[in-house]
């Protein structure tokens, strides 16, 4: 069996730039691992009428900001082709950017800890006003779905409005149109570590392409990982940067199954699917010019073949048209072939230009949703997920680590993301110098179902009494908290704002206050009714995991209530944790030696690089309250997943277009 220090799964952007970084840190013993037979992951060109098209990611978003992007940086030492795009809309748009100007100051005043987020759409009905009308819609759609690929109701308005992208990297947006392809720029990444021969293709045996993996068995020594065909490799570390797609299917088999707080938390994150689909015609029929390079389809079918886009400034002549799907209709045109596609797309077109328009000569239709290696386009934050949920999606285990655009934490779904993705894992060792999984060894007699073992959700046993570390991931406090219970140790303040009269004392408040920070799986009612107990996160997980498998809501009288006995008895539990520290003091350095024996290598991601930097969110205090008798099953918190389907009107599409 082959054996390494890391393998990378995935060769996509991501991935890449993950074992550049460790490459560039002096780390050379790497194996990359790709299921396709090429890098770039959801970066992919074809061609298509004798023009190379992007059938993936297309702009690089967010340039000529007081922040360099990185994508737009690497772009121009390229030389990539690329045209602004100029989204310059009319007066019949005017409305939707009050409203999402009104949403950008709302998102603002809500906490970090997005206990109080609420979607898009119901901000819009708390400003009265919901699109009703096509024009409405389709406006509504260009501002939104367009963006996100999954409509108002189901993302975000805190994690979404205003978009960090353009917050940091300016409000321009590039379009990618290279013979090279948008891939280049991750070829060209590949290149700076892996070995090319004289024509520069890739010949470094650290690249294997064709490589599908099927299972990853870990531990806290290592990792195997074994592939369709039969091999085993075997590394000290592996590091996942796959799709959140394909995380959510049974593509890879992890052995053991991951813990019941990663797979909740995988599944309550967003898979979009954006479909971008390409038609040849013999001649031009639409106008062209700056100021008409998109044109939008009012119906009162939302998303039915809304938003369409001319290359007759990036491929004059070319005559083709691209139309965008999204979401459901993106799922939908997937499963049907591609005449009947053709046969939908040229009734819209008829109906916006005339009957006497040509009937287009090809047609090209991308399927990310039904291929098993990338299950959809790029991830979205749904609205029900705060903060606490998204570090658990990118929380290592044991000696399994996970990157990629959606463990991005202010630029999922974007190239960008993903590239700076395993940056942030960089910035959070720079910052604590420590990463564990098995916090066993953290607070010693503690016991074992208070502990980091399988199973074990987020935040379950933290201790900030060690300078400078701290326990990553799902078992560790998020930044924010890290830095502020250390701070307010340091001053001898408890978690709870009273004062610590011992340190056993200022121990277990530190572990209850700062597991608590974030309520998971609450919805946003549930969030604000008073009898809600507000649990360690062991608790909310544990009853999650029993009555709400992969988000979804059970009624079981039996399940419910063999749950909150399983909750009264981990509370007490948690009692018991302190009345045991009574009157016996922990020895510092034998504990920093015992933590940091476990620290896996500094170099696996080496401190942050210059000129990066990424404001995190600050985390609010949360009282901890215990589990009384007089607690009701309703007020418990149960697990959900932001519905994904479109309300399909049966009613006849309205004739009407906007040219942008």
């Amino acid at each position: 069996m082959d054996s390494t220090s890391v393998i990378i799964i995935g060769a996509g952007m991501s991935g890449i730039s993950a074992a550049k970084t460790l490459s560039d840190a002096g780390v050379k013993d790497i194996l990359i691992l790709e299921a396709t037979n090429r890098i770039g992951g959801r970066i992919r060109n074809t061609y298509f009428a004798d023009l190379s098209v992007e059938t993936g990611a297309n702009w690089i978003e967010g340039v000529h900001g007081e922040e360099q992007n990185p994508i737009w940086e690497m772009a121009q030492q390229l030389g990539l082709r690329t045209f602004r795009s100029d989204y310059t809309v009319e007066a019949a748009i005017d409305e939707s950017e009050k409203i999402h100007s009104l949403g950008e100051k709302y998102s603002k005043t809500l906490p970090p800890s997005g206990r109080n987020d609420i979607s898009i759409s119901t901000f819009q009905r708390l400003e009265n006003k919901i699109p009703s009308t096509p024009l409405e819609m389709i406006v509504d759609y260009y501002s939104y779905d367009y963006e996100f690929a999954e409509p108002p109701r189901v993302t975000s308005l805190q994690n979404t409005v205003p978009l960090p992208t353009f917050d940091d990297f300016g409000d321009n947006v590039y379009f990618v149109a290279d013979e090279r392809g948008y891939k280049s720029l991750v070829y060209n990444l590949a290149t700076m570590f892996l070995k090319t021969n004289s024509q520069g293709v890739i010949v470094d045996p650290r690249l294997q392409l064709g490589k599908v993996v099927t299972e990853i068995q870990y531990s806290g020594d290592g990792a195997t990982v074994s592939t369709d065909d039969t091999s085993s490799y075997r590394a000290d570390f592996v590091l996942v940067s796959v799709s959140i797609g394909v995380l959510q299917s049974d593509l890879i088999k992890f052995n053991p199954v991951l813990p019941k707080w990663k797979i909740l938390a995988l599944y309550e994150f967003d898979m979009a699917v954006y479909t971008k689909i390409f038609l040849k015609f013999p001649f031009k029929f639409w106008p062209d010019g700056d100021d008409r390079e998109f044109f939008l389809y009012a119906s009162k079918r939302r998303g039915y073949y809304p938003v369409w886009q001319h290359f007759e400034k990036q491929y004059p002549g070319a005559n083709i048209l691209m139309v965008t799907v999204t979401d459901e209709e993106s799922r939908r045109i997937e499963q049907q072939d591609e005449s009947t596609t053709k046969t939908e797309a040229m009734e819209v077109l008829r109906s916006m230009f005339g009957k006497d328009i040509p009937q287009a000569t090809d047609i090209l239709v991308p399927r990310w949703w039904s291929n098993k290696f990338f299950r959809g386009s790029f991830s979205n934050w749904p609205l029900g997920v705060n903060r606490h949920e998204f570090d658990s999606i990118k929380a290592p285990i044991k000696r399994l680590y996970f990157t990629g655009e959606h463990t991005s934490e202010h630029y999922n779904g974007y190239v960008h993301g993903a590239y700076l993705a395993e940056m942030e894992y960089k910035e959070d060792d720079h910052d604590h110098g420590c990463f564990y999984e098995d916090q066993q060894f953290w607070i010693t007699q503690m016991p074992p179902i208070i502990l980091g073992k399988e199973g074990a959700p987020p935040t379950s046993n933290i201790f900030m009494d060690s300078p400078g570390c701290k326990a990553d991931g799902p078992h560790g406090a998020p930044e924010a908290t890290s830095k502020l219970l250390q701070r307010r140790s340091k001053k001898g303040e408890g978690c709870e704002g009273g004062s610590i009269t011992s340190k056993e004392d200022r121990d277990v408040k530190v572990i209850v206050a700062a597991a608590s920070k974030r309520e998971k799986g609450m919805t946003r009612e549930q969030q604000h009714q008073p009898q809600l107990p507000r649990l360690h996160a062991c608790f909310l997980s544990e009853f999650q995991a029993q009555t709400a498998p992969m988000g979804r809501h059970t009624n079981d009288p039996t399940v419910l209530n063999s749950s909150i006995a399983l909750l009264q008895e981990r509370f007490k539990q948690l009692q018991r944790v302190r009345e045991m520290r009574e009157g016996r003091q922990l020895q510092e350095s034998a504990f920093r030696s015992q933590s940091c024996d476990r620290e896996p290598p500094r170099w696996l991601f080496p401190g942050a690089a210059p000129g990066h930097h990424h404001r995190r969110h600050g985390e609010e205090h949360v009282e901890v309250q215990p589990l009384d008798a007089s607690t009701s099953a309703g007020s418990l918190p149960r697990g959900s997943i932001a519905a994904q389907s479109s309300v399909v009107s049966n009613e006849a599409d309205v004739d009407t277009s906007l040219h942008l």
